[in-house]
């Protein structure tokens, strides 16, 4: 797991935060496993996890459902924008020297790097 987050730190040093981005979004997953009895996760075990770990660092603008969407349709589609998504899309931003971060704006979230 160690080096698995060291190659998403060098991928944002290298400028690939699409990269660095789409394996950051697995990491609940891998968590989510790691503590299950059977080794294996769910949605519902990457949103609990989610929820548990991460989700109070959003102040409530983002939650595991709704992370769980965003990493399957980035992940499988390409796309930021989930049919069952609490907002439109979510927009992500690359860093730009002005600080934009988990904002609702119109009915999609923004976050920054």
């Amino acid at each position: 797991m160690r080096d698995f987050l060291q190659q998403i730190e060098s991928g944002l040093r290298a400028n690939l935060y699409y990269l660095s981005l789409m394996a950051a979004l697995s990491i609940p997953d891998m968590c989510a496993a790691l503590s299950s009895l059977d080794g294996q996760t769910t949605s519902f075990k990457y949103a609990d996890w989610f929820d548990e770990n991460v989700a109070a660092k959003y102040g409530g603008t983002l939650n595991g459902r709704t992370c769980y969407q965003f990493r399957c349709s980035l992940l499988y589609q390409g796309t930021t924008q989930h049919p069952g998504s609490a907002y439109s899309r979510i927009i992500f931003l690359e860093p730009s020297g002005t600080f934009a971060h988990n904002n609702v704006i119109e009915d999609a979230l923004n976050v920054e790097y």
